[in-house]
């Protein structure tokens, strides 16, 4: 066993003394890696474990951190939380387990007996035209298969819908479709399946690498993704301008829901929070005394921060929330008549005062982008936080950046640059080691829950 590892930090001091809390300790017939809990400012690090044994000896590894496993041909056993598990070309019976949410699978290889579960996402190269052996993928959201050309080891896919089957690979036209136990289940081959992959949310996707997209396929896609988002955009403004029903509420929160849908787990747009979301979105919209503070806002992101521990840097006031959605809006009302609507320069989705600038409140759906941007892209408070210490609104700016472009006169520009930073991102990582994603799911709602109290 050897352990390689490196750290970084504004000393040399400070690296060694980062550096000497990687740690390989032996506990009887096992060997534990310890690294350091949180890596303080303007440090970073990294370790990784060399394995040598005897290659039928059985590998068992455990942890809570990306692990990549590749070239064993023993009987491996492995299992991380809230991370990438890799393992290829290895030879033996594998059982590799991702629990609980967030977690990723990848797996290159060809024989073997495989057992994979991912609590989110399983991605799987065969790399020859026949697997020899056996594989059982799970997950609770997308897998994705790549094949060879001419495949001839039979295959199961089962998932909840007839959309959630992509075939693209050159053998799509020997797929048969049946029903099962209120799933569909989609085969390929005679005998028994040899994959067997089940999507208990997601989509199962099949390509083969003869049907890969060439740069002008991709060029061509991802053109239509961008017209199809700016379409979408555009009907998701429209709506959000004259909402005059609950119904029409839950409209707009479903199609926004729809563009998250992929990127967030399923826990977090399930149809009773899209419910609660719809409804005080409605009421904001026709009542403004139910519209929701900066302040409240301010006090349920300090709550979310205290609770996971994150530094008091990441705490926000009222003031500095205002100054961030003031230039929220400024920059989507400028960049929307511009040409460039997105899901992001949505103006309608502010709220607006009598004066035209923005509110002191927000409605919900604007509340949880605000939501959003706090923990993503804190760079934004950064400067807000800025501004508001010269008591200067970029909503000014972008103003009078739309008379001069208007009036045909020359314009000008400040370029600034902030060193990209959160945080609040190793605090939820840590709160989620310790905690797990449930508790994590279970904090979310219950300030989701406060924000959007009466």
């Amino acid at each position: 066993m050897q352990l390689c590892a490196q750290a970084g930090a504004a000393t040399e001091g400070d690296a060694t003394a980062l550096l000497g809390q990687f740690k390989l300790t032996q506990k009887g017939e096992s060997f534990e890696l310890s690294v350091p809990a949180q890596f303080p400012k303007q440090s970073d690090g990294a370790a990784y474990v060399r394995i040598q044994a005897p290659r039928d000896a059985p590998v068992t590894i455990s942890g809570k951190s990306p692990i990549s496993v590749y070239g064993i041909s023993a009987p491996v056993k492995v299992s991380t939380t809230h991370a990438r598990l890799t393992v290829a070309d290895t030879t033996g019976d594998v059982e590799a387990d991702i629990k609980p949410d967030s977690g990723i699978i990848d797996f290159f290889g060809n024989r073997g007996h495989v057992r994979l579960n991912a609590d989110w996402e399983l991605n799987l190269v065969i790399s020859a035209q026949q697997f020899t052996g056996d594989l059982e993928g799970t997950a609770r959201g997308r897998i994705h298969v790549l094949l060879q050309p001419g495949f001839i080891s039979p295959f199961e896919a089962v998932v909840n819908h007839d959309s959630d089957f992509d075939c693209r690979a050159s053998i799509c036209d020997q797929v048969r479709r049946a029903d099962r136990s209120g799933k569909v289940a989609f085969t390929y081959g005679s005998g028994e399946p040899v994959l067997r992959l089940v999507s208990a949310n997601g989509p199962v996707v099949i390509n083969s690498t003869d049907r890969l997209p060439t740069e002008k396929d991709l060029r061509t896609e991802l053109e239509a993704k961008s017209k199809a988002d700016r379409q979408a955009a555009i009907r998701m403004n429209e709506l959000a301008g004259r909402i005059h029903s609950e119904a029409e509420a839950r409209e707009l929160t479903d199609a926004i829901a729809k563009q998250f849908a992929d990127s967030l787990p399923s826990e977090w747009v399930a149809e009773r929070i899209r419910n609660r979301i719809a409804h005080a979105e409605y009421e904001a919209v026709v009542d403004p005394w139910r519209l929701i503070s900066e302040q409240r806002i301010a006090d349920v992101w300090n709550e979310y921060v205290q609770e996971i521990g994150a530094p008091d840097e990441a705490l926000v006031n009222a003031a500095e929330i205002h100054n961030m959605r003031d230039a929220d809006q400024g920059a989507a009302e400028f960049m929307w008549t511009k040409g460039y609507q997105s899901i992001w320069t949505m103006p309608n989705i502010f709220a607006m005062g009598a004066d035209g600038k923005i509110a002191g409140s927000c409605r919900a759906l604007e509340a949880l982008r605000v939501f959003y941007e706090l923990d993503n892209e804190f760079m934004n408070v950064l400067g807000a936080r800025e501004r508001v210490k010269v008591g200067v609104l970029a909503s000014d700016s972008f103003k009078m950046l739309q008379k001069q472009t208007k009036s045909g006169q020359p314009t000008g520009g400040v370029l600034q640059g902030f060193v990209r930073k959160n945080p609040v991102g190793a605090a939820e990582r840590t709160y989620l080691l310790k905690n797990g994603a449930k508790a994590f799911d279970q904090l979310l709602e219950r300030l989701l829950n406060d924000l959007l109290s009466k």
